[in-house]
């Protein structure tokens, strides 16, 4: 072995590079230990000296990356930014929210999800800052969403005694049952409806529903029948209500 090679016992403490394997070389090119590092002491190895005194530990670039704007700033802030969600409650999440049902006035507190459902979600805008407001369109309400429910009609009201128009008192089904749940309906093939045209006839302005020359009247759709219904805003300036279309009963005798 020549004098000086790697693994000469005869150049312990002489501070030279020493490689056992070629990979753990204190000092060597690149490494964050200076060649100061490496310490005569007599046995056949080099240690590196105190990481807690050595200016090559407390004034380097090691020491200053962990404080500089990289580490601190940018990644300590942008956790805690993402912490800070007003949605979350704010300081490290687990908050809730308060969500309000517009149409029936109701307010839901302590919510922590959102689940959107239906198949014609519209959009979510922030108005006023803080406040998300949810718009679904289903099938064509004027603006404020709509609802598709179906039911039987179980009686009717005329609204006005010189018109055929009526409210109807509808009982709700799903799945295959009523549910026991009534509203009241309307029918669009009444609302153009006045005390001398009714159904596309002229009728007499005594009850607006009589056919003058017979004795046809134009009645209300019956009791009994189903319709499709949808909870719409289309026909409303305040809120919603339930509207179908349904033909109207035309009774009578032939003279």
């Amino acid at each position: 072995m020549a004098l000086g090679d790697d693994g000469d016992f005869r150049m312990v403490g002489f501070r030279q590079v020493m490689r056992f394997p070629p990979q753990d070389v204190l000092g060597g090119t690149g490494s964050i230990l200076g060649r100061d590092f490496t310490t005569p002491f007599g046995g056949n190895i080099q240690q590196p000296g105190s990481w807690s005194t050595n200016n090559y530990y407390n004034n380097n670039n090691f020491n200053q990356y962990t404080n500089n704007n990289i580490f601190n700033n940018n990644i300590t802030n942008n956790y805690n930014n993402y912490n800070d969600c007003s949605l979350c409650g704010g300081g490290g999440g687990g908050g809730t929210i308060s969500v309000v049902d517009s149409l029936t006035s109701t307010t839901y507190s302590n919510i922590s999800t959102l689940n959107f459902s239906g198949s014609a979600f519209a959009s979510v805008v922030e108005s006023p800052t803080g406040t998300a407001i949810i718009t679904n369109n289903d099938t064509g309400g004027g603006g404020g969403g709509s609802t598709l429910e179906y039911g039987e009609i179980i009686s009717s009201t005329k609204l006005v005694a010189t018109e055929a128009i009526w409210s109807y008192d509808i009982e709700i089904w799903q799945n295959g049952a009523p549910t026991g749940t009534t509203v009241t309906a309307y029918n669009t093939l009444e609302r153009g409806n006045t005390s001398t045209l009714a159904y596309g006839y002229t009728v007499s302005s005594a009850d607006g529903q009589s056919i003058p020359g017979t004795v046809y009247k134009v009645q209300p759709v019956p009791t009994g029948a189903f319709v499709v219904m949808e909870d719409t805003d289309a026909f409303s300036l305040a809120g919603t209500d339930y509207w179908f279309s349904a033909p109207n009963r035309i009774d009578g005798t032939c003279t």
